[in-house]
């Protein structure tokens, strides 16, 4: 039995429209109505998401305001900190000590803005029906920031969604609202959702009595043994159950942690996949460009920022070969970084390309990037952020752009355009740094690339809770992992949150969430942990209950599915069988081998998967007992990547059986050179602290002075003497 199944087939005939906390599930139960029932066709607007909903119903009731963008809020919130240096006005949630320094705060006003109506409706029924309570600086600083945030807003005839609540009209339609207790703004809408004819709530207290507490979850020793046995057990389903790709989620808590690892063994398993989450922008390399050429100015371009920018192959640059002599030369001129000395600004790339005058090319591409990237990041507007970039653009980059790093960063520009147009909308909001401004926006910008292709759904946790699929299953189900905890207004301490909303402080939905997975899944989902996780130790949840595999390395079960299994018993055991199936990997690479050593000049690329078995199966054994070669070929990846270093050495190594002839040079410490220059520089130091000196360079030669290269000489003298070595001459 399935609730949001039922009550959609009962009511779809209707006029009716039905809820979801997510995009992802709303479309997977269109599609569901439409291959599960009698219904040809459905009108997607009739399943929508929760924000949809929220939106439509607000819009209704104001006809002459409009809703306030969410980057508006976080110019609000760059003003107001600008406002409070110059006048402090904020006594508790930004300390006054650290106020010229308090622009890290932007983000998180930004953040609590849309909470402060909600706020400030508890603050104002605790203050009245609770005499012993005593607002203090925090509440003072709120009710100042609510105050200026609702003027800011009257003044520009704009509300903010998340302080209204308008009746919901139902304009005709009967709404099904399924699980909203999983929604973290729902108790801002409870009454009024409560209150409404035109809305039935489907919430946990509809689950039948018996619902099942007792899945379990697989316990494996370790991350990767968990993914290879994800893997293997995926087959098996696919190929008993016949459940296609598509109809199977894996559903990842830390999806950052195990998403490449999960990637990895899926493409080697052959399983089709398809990404579903969300990256931040500036988490990718295109999207990283614009903090790179921030590093590059506010490091005065040192060496490490410079190279971050110039190597980066994600871009299309123009003038690539320039990229890598501009890098080389900075390594062989050591300009480790540029440095201010007595006050004055020293630019070592400057100064040796004046040393070195043949490089007047590389030293005009130099210059050419550093005037251009310091204009971009001391933009005074957004407006003259895009400028200079399309001016970068046209000098540096081609027009070769990747696929994905075009999307990318036409992401991120149409991010900067809608900076633009509200800048230009609201002039009188100033933005002290845009450029910076500009970088945590791309912080908070999330992308997620468009996939047509079909198969195993990878989603964050949480985010198909509600969907409709074959198989669920839940990768790293350990005690933190699924703990979900709901904390009202969380910008405010512990102790005031429990004053303000008592035992409803905190709404624990971590059993709630794993009732919904088994809800939601054909087959019983599969919850699967690992005592060693890649980034530390777990336990299993304890709404599971624990089944230790600790001591298995593959479940007995899954064992036949395991085709690298099968390939490598063949090749190591000596009366093990041929496998009947070889893997993507091993068919493409007998292929190719076979193309490339031409032995068919009739060589056709597209065989049957059994005349390449049979071909594999040949080929790769030696029937000639005399030949060191007797047997099957094995190849490791040790030997290979020997054998790709000098093909010679692996010869005489593993064919003559050759003994590397040990030198007495090879015993000494690897460590001595380096302990050699530490124990110089160390007296040297000395040197230099008790003539009460420091360490001077001459800046037309570019070297220490006189007086400092006999300082330096002495004391490699006297370090080497030790070890009775040839002391320098006096030309050091």
């Amino acid at each position: 039995m399935n609730i949001i199944q039922d009550t959609i087939f009962s009511h779809i005939n209707e006029n009716s429209i039905f809820i979801f906390p997510t995009q992802l599930a709303s479309d997977l139960w269109a599609d569901r109505v439409i291959t599960e029932s009698n219904v040809k066709s459905v009108a997607m607007n009739r399943f929508i998401a929760w924000d949809t909903f929220k939106n439509n119903s607000i819009k209704s009731i104001h006809q002459n305001k409009n809703a306030i963008p969410s980057e508006l809020r976080t110019f609000f919130a760059n003003q107001i900190i600008g406002q409070n240096k110059k006048e402090v006005f904020f006594k508790s949630i930004i300390n006054p000590e650290y106020i010229q320094h308090s622009d890290g705060f932007i983000s998180w006003i930004s953040r609590i803005l849309p909470s402060l109506s909600v706020w400030k409706k508890y603050f104002e029924e605790k203050s009245n029906s609770d005499k012993n309570f005593i607002k203090d600086d925090e509440d003072s600083d709120l009710l100042e920031l609510y105050t200026r945030y609702k003027a800011f807003l009257d003044k520009e005839n704009l509300f903010d969604p998340a302080w209204e609540y308008p009746p919901f009209k139902a304009d005709g339609f009967h709404y099904y609202l399924f699980f909203p207790e999983i929604l973290t703004d729902y108790f801002e809408y409870e009454k009024i959702l409560n209150s409404s004819d035109d809305i039935t709530i489907i919430n946990f207290s509809n689950f039948p009595k018996n619902f099942s507490k007792t899945l379990e979850a697989l316990f494996f020793k370790n991350s990767r043994l968990e993914i290879k046995n994800i893997a293997l057990f995926l087959h098996k389903i696919h190929q008993e159950k016949e459940i296609p790709w598509n109809q199977i989620a894996v559903n990842v808590p830390d999806l950052e942690s195990y998403s490449p690892y999960l990637e990895r063994e899926f493409k080697l398993y052959q399983i089709p996949f398809v990404k579903k989450s969300a990256e931040i922008l500036s988490s990718t390399p295109t999207g990283d460009f614009f903090l790179q050429i921030y590093n590059c100015v506010n490091e005065n371009f040192s060496f490490n920022s410079l190279k971050k920018l110039l190597l980066n192959t994600d871009l299309p640059w123009k003038k690539e070969e320039l990229n890598i002599s501009l890098i080389n030369f900075g390594k062989q001129n050591n300009c480790v970084c540029n440095f201010y000395d007595e006050n004055q600004f020293i630019d070592t790339w400057e100064i040796s390309f004046k040393q070195n005058p043949k490089e007047e090319l590389l030293f005009n591409y130099y210059l050419g990037l550093k005037n251009i990237l310091t204009s971009l990041v001391n933009s005074k507007s957004f407006a003259e952020i895009n400028k200079f970039y399309f001016e970068f653009k046209s000098n540096y980059f081609s027009n070769d752009f990747l696929p994905l790093t075009d999307k990318i960063l036409s992401r991120c520009l149409t991010k900067l355009s809608r900076l633009i147009d509200l800048q230009n909308s609201f002039p009188d909001i100033k933005i002290n740094n845009p450029y910076k401004f500009f970088l945590n926006e791309l912080k908070n910008e999330k992308y997620l690339s468009l996939n047509d292709s079909l198969g195993v759904q990878i989603l964050p946790y949480k985010m198909a809770a509600t969907a409709p699929f074959k198989l669920h299953i839940i990768v790293d189900s350990s005690q933190t992992s699924l703990s979900i905890i709901y904390k009202q207004m969380e910008f405010l301490r512990a102790d005031k949150r429990k004053i303000l909303f008592g035992k409803k402080e905190e709404i624990n939905l971590s059993e709630d969430f794993i009732r919904l997975y088994e809800l939601n899944s054909e087959f019983t989902p599969i919850f699967t942990v690992s005592e060693k996780k890649f980034n530390g130790y777990s336990q299993v949840s304890s709404y599971l209950t624990e089944k230790d595999l600790r001591k298995v390395y593959v479940i007995p079960e899954l064992e036949k599915f395991d085709s690298y299994k099968k390939e490598k018993n063949w090749f190591l055991e000596e009366n093990s069988e041929f496998p009947e199936r070889i893997s993507e990997i091993q068919k493409n690479a007998f292929l190719n081998w076979e193309k490339f050593n031409k032995i068919n000049q009739h060589f056709q690329v597209e065989e049957t998967d059994s005349t390449l078995l049979q071909k594999i199966k040949e080929k790769t054994f030696c029937n000639y007992k005399d030949s060191p070669f007797y047997g099957k070929f094995k190849i490791s990846v040790t030997q290979l990547t020997n054998y790709l270093k000098c093909p010679r050495i692996w010869f005489n190594e593993h064919i003559l059986k050759l003994q590397k002839q040990e030198n007495e040079t090879d015993f000494i410490d690897s460590m001595a050179i380096g302990n050699l220059y530490h124990k110089i520089f160390e007296l040297y130091s000395i040197e230099l602290k008790e003539k009460n000196r420091k360490i001077q360079i001459n800046r037309e030669t570019m070297s220490l002075f006189d007086e400092d290269l006999i300082l330096l000489k002495n004391s490699v003298n006297l370090t080497i003497s030790q070890v009775n070595l040839t002391p320098v001459s006096s030309e050091l």
